[in-house]
């Protein structure tokens, strides 16, 4: 859905913003959409002074579908390893650099 409203940066959000409350309600795990809902209201205070301060749609995209084929593979280790990517996309933008993965992982490493 997100290739359908490429070009149009309001929509595209909002469609973003949907996606991750999908998945955090799909977890079952009720502090999870909680916890997303205050991610965002700050994510929203930021944009709002940087508004140009955006991980880029085409990666945007690739990190979504990257990160929903680890969590239908139900293979906790590609998961983390898809959720690191996914949320170094938005570290780079804000802090300029991607933060290293702590070393855990599911029934062994990484």
């Amino acid at each position: 859905m997100l290739v359908e409203v490429d070009d149009r940066p309001k929509e595209f959000w909002e469609v973003d913003i949907r996606f991750h409350f999908t998945v955090a309600e799909a977890s079952k795990s009720p502090p999870i959409p909680e916890f997303l809902r205050e991610v965002f209201q700050r994510l929203d205070a930021i944009r709002d002074q940087f508004p140009f301060a955006y991980v880029p749609h085409k990666e945007a995209i690739a990190n979504q579908a990257d990160t929903l084929a680890a969590i239908e593979s139900r293979n906790g280790n590609r998961a983390v390893r898809a959720m690191d990517a996914h949320l170094s996309s938005l570290e780079v933008v804000l802090i300029g650099t991607r933060l290293p993965m702590p070393l855990v992982g599911f029934g062994g490493g990484i």
